[in-house]
């Protein structure tokens, strides 16, 4: 999206809020505004099951019973 169409997308998102913002700051907002903009379209990009965070485990791997000669559970 070119900055004139981002520009009126943004300017019509704040007045719908009811949000004044100062003259000094607002070209900071719509800087961020954009930021904003670009990583939306990031996120909601389709991924596979392998684009899962390496956190995500399964219970069963990280409870299981250790030997007994080691001291018991994990």
């Amino acid at each position: 999206m070119d900055d004139a169409a981002l520009r009126r997308q943004y300017d019509g998102l704040i007045e719908r809020a009811g949000l004044r913002i100062p003259q000094d700051r607002d070209t900071t907002m719509f800087n961020a505004y954009r930021q904003v903009a670009a990583w939306t379209d990031i996120v909601r990009t389709r991924r596979s099951a392998a684009a899962e965070p390496s956190n995500a485990y399964a219970l069963t791997t990280i409870a299981r019973v250790a030997d007994d000669s080691e001291g018991g559970t994990l």
